[in-house]
């Protein structure tokens, strides 16, 4: 990302580019895990990564910036604990004996999200793209400020 980039890593806020983001507290100076994506990647030459915000067994989950809409989203990228390994040049590796599990999950993944799409379940976010790039799949989502139901009770 570059330093004339305004909009802040960890809420997608424009924060006028300061280094701690008036809004949210994120410090623009902290980076992403090695295993996620950079801060400052572009996905599908339309959306800029920012912060990773969560992580579970399937993927990692990252607020991003979509430059077609001018809106901030939420990628989920299929990124299977103990199974993928992020490369050097940021592809998604399959750990050796995992392939089967890995590749099954994949196909899951993208079927899916793509019925999803394709559907409108109003108790589920509607998801607006579905990619494959970098060796994995991607689903975007709006991103949308809530608190989870943990936080809620």
């Amino acid at each position: 990302m570059s330093s004339s980039w305004k909009l802040c890593p960890g809420c997608m806020n424009d924060n006028g580019g300061e280094k701690i983001c008036p809004i949210c507290g994120y410090d623009s100076s902290k980076q992403n895990p090695d295993d996620c994506l950079p801060i400052g990647f572009t996905l599908s030459e339309r959306y800029t990564v920012g912060q990773s915000k969560h992580r579970n067994g399937e993927g990692i989950i990252y607020i991003a910036w979509d430059n077609s809409e001018s809106s901030a989203v939420t990628v989920k990228e299929y990124y299977p604990a103990g199974f993928a390994v992020r490369n050097t040049d940021k592809t998604v590796g399959i750990v050796k004996g995992g392939e089967y599990t890995f590749n099954e999950g994949l196909i899951e993944y993208i079927d899916i999200n793509r019925q999803i799409k394709e559907s409108a379940f109003p108790s589920l976010m509607p998801i607006t793209d579905v990619f494959e790039e970098n060796g994995t799949v991607y689903s975007v989502t709006q991103n949308i400020s809530a608190i989870t139901l943990r936080e809620f009770l």
